[in-house]
């Protein structure tokens, strides 16, 4: 990608384990540069920050959907950065992100589906 890219997801209680995966799955696939921010809103307190090597946000309640995503793309905006909203419950597999590297506008959704791709 061009620009620094913020990238944002979001957990709750009853998600957490999916989000342990993701996450995980995240930072052992992708490519980030110094400039790239990773972003997890911890939408209702449950996520352990002692494991955290990245911003962690924890909204005073339950933000809706589109609180979370408004609040990722001001981050975005302020830093003049791209943003990609992620799924908190997929697991992240190599070269997952070369689609994307080939957008040059707004996406959704996007998958491995839409792309084809070269391994």
């Amino acid at each position: 990608m061009l620009h620094p890219t913020v990238f944002g997801m979001v957990t709750t209680r009853k998600s957490e384990a999916y989000t342990h995966l993701a996450v995980r799955s995240f930072f052992q696939t992708t490519d980030l540069s110094a400039q790239d921010r990773f972003i997890l809103i911890d939408n209702d307190n449950c996520w352990d920050r002692g494991r955290a090597c990245y911003d962690v946000i924890s909204p005073w309640r339950p933000y809706s959907f589109a609180e979370n995503a408004n609040e990722i793309i001001a981050i975005a905006d302020s830093m003049r950065a791209d943003v990609v909203f992620l799924n908190n419950d997929i697991y992240f597999t190599n070269g997952w992100s070369r689609g994307l590297e080939q957008q040059d506008g707004i996406v959704l959704p996007s998958c491995n589906q839409t792309h084809e791709l070269e391994y």
